[in-house]
């Protein structure tokens, strides 16, 4: 529900927005186990989404972002 308790089409309509957007279920072969693989009727495809290699789409060596931080006692962590 979008604010004023409207759904996705009342909201577009109201607001004259997002009137290309798609809200769908992409479709995933098993989210649940962590297979976002796009199943063949998957309606990402079907308006141009390209499929790739979800491995390789984080970071390989994240930055050590606490570095700067101070140490926290062991009693707090």
């Amino acid at each position: 529900m979008f604010p004023g308790n409207l759904s996705f089409d009342q909201w577009r309509e109201k607001w004259n927005q997002d009137r290309y957007s798609l809200v769908a279920d992409p479709l995933f072969a098993d989210p649940k186990n962590d297979d976002f693989q796009l199943n063949p009727n998957s309606p990402a495809l079907k308006i141009g989404f390209q499929a790739f290699d979800t491995t390789k789409a984080s970071r390989q060596d994240p930055p050590n972002l606490t570095r700067h931080l101070p140490n926290v006692l062991p009693a707090f962590r």
